[in-house]
């Protein structure tokens, strides 16, 4: 029997966790201070929000490029953080201990710009909107759920957070949620919410795919490493 590499990690108190609770608490900090001083206080004009933490083609066009860095880390609702927060600390913990702090780090920030450059590339010259704004982590959470179904895809996950079905299942059903979505941004109908960024959620899946593509091979090596000492156990046992 195969030693369970998901228990090994979840167990593995060798790879400590360190850059995933700062994502998290960056995220909430940064809700909080646009919630407080924003809308409470009025401390921070709306105008200050959107010229500074909300991504379209026309704030990068304007030089404001930090926009596709800062979006990812900006939201406006509660549900939107929660939900957000909620499903990457399901599963970023073990991408995290397989791929080590800086890579996740480096991963992450990566996935969620350029699915922000994705979002404004495909707004100007598929649906042909400049001004369009976005805001939220789900770029960039979409690349690492993406990668952990490919690298991980016969792990479970829970649809609804009820329904157990296997990861790369999930994924597939997943990157057809948003391509079905993004279909009926272009031609006008809305089979899901309209208000919904699916090309930013595609390019996540993008950056998800190629990176599995070009680095499976090493992180499955790592998989073995990190398998051995228990597969050795069994074997002695």
């Amino acid at each position: 029997m195969k030693p369970d590499v998901i228990k090994i990690l979840i167990q593995d108190r060798s790879r400590p966790i360190k850059v995933l609770p700062w994502i998290i608490f960056i995220n909430f900090a940064i809700y909080l201070t646009l919630l407080i001083f924003g809308q409470w206080l009025d401390y921070l004009p709306v105008e200050f929000i959107k010229q500074h933490f909300l991504v379209s083609w026309n704030a990068v066009a304007e030089g404001r490029i930090w926009v596709l860095l800062t979006a990812m880390f900006a939201h406006v609702y509660f549900y939107h953080i929660l939900l957000n927060m909620f499903v990457l600390f399901s599963f970023g913990f073990l991408l995290e201990r397989l791929m080590g702090p800086k890579k996740f780090l480096i991963f992450y920030l990566a996935a969620g710009i350029i699915s922000n450059i994705i979002y404004i590339l495909t707004n100007k010259y598929m649906l042909g909107i400049t001004d369009q704004l976005a805001l939220g982590a789900s770029g960039a959470i979409f690349g690492a759920l993406i990668f952990y179904c490919l690298i991980f895809p016969k792990s479970t996950l829970l649809l609804f957070f009820i329904i157990p079905f296997p990861a790369l299942l999930g994924a597939i059903v997943f990157i057809g949620i948003e391509i079905i979505g993004f279909i009926g941004q272009i031609y006008g109908f809305y089979v899901i919410a309209d208000n919904v960024a699916h090309n930013t959620h595609l390019g996540g899946v993008i950056v998800g795919i190629v990176y599995y593509l070009i680095f499976s091979q090493y992180y499955k090596s790592s998989l073995k490493r990190i398998t051995r000492p228990y597969r050795q156990i069994k074997q002695t046992s």
